[in-house]
């Protein structure tokens, strides 16, 4: 990413990836799922890409090494703790900044 306005075209196409992911698997689970949570995690915590995750308020910075953000922030399931619908948010949100050579990778556990 060369310019903040290319970053800020590849975190709408991330945003639009994680909805329709963690949509897909709500509605293929529904609210019976197990309780758990997903992040993502950008390691290091610099570049255009994050300039722009800051400005727009998603995420934060991570003991001042890399960046965290929660898969909530990056989905619009309502009321979710599904594990599922976390992960796979998180996963398709991860997937899409990579491919975009944004040192990202998804996390999940359950509660």
């Amino acid at each position: 990413m060369n310019t903040h306005e290319e970053a800020e075209a590849v975190l709408e196409t991330a945003l639009a990836a994680a909805k329709k992911a963690a949509r897909a698997a709500y509605k293929k689970i529904g609210k019976r799922d197990t309780c758990g949570f997903a992040n993502v995690y950008i390691f290091p915590a610099r570049g255009k890409f994050i300039t722009v995750l800051k400005r727009r308020g998603i995420g934060k910075t991570l003991q001042g090494r890399g960046y965290l953000i929660g898969a909530s922030e990056l989905h619009d399931v309502p009321q979710s703790q599904s594990i599922t619908v976390h992960a796979n948010a998180a996963e398709a949100f991860a997937k899409v900044v990579c491919e975009h050579g944004v040192a990202a990778y998804a996390g999940a556990r359950m509660d």
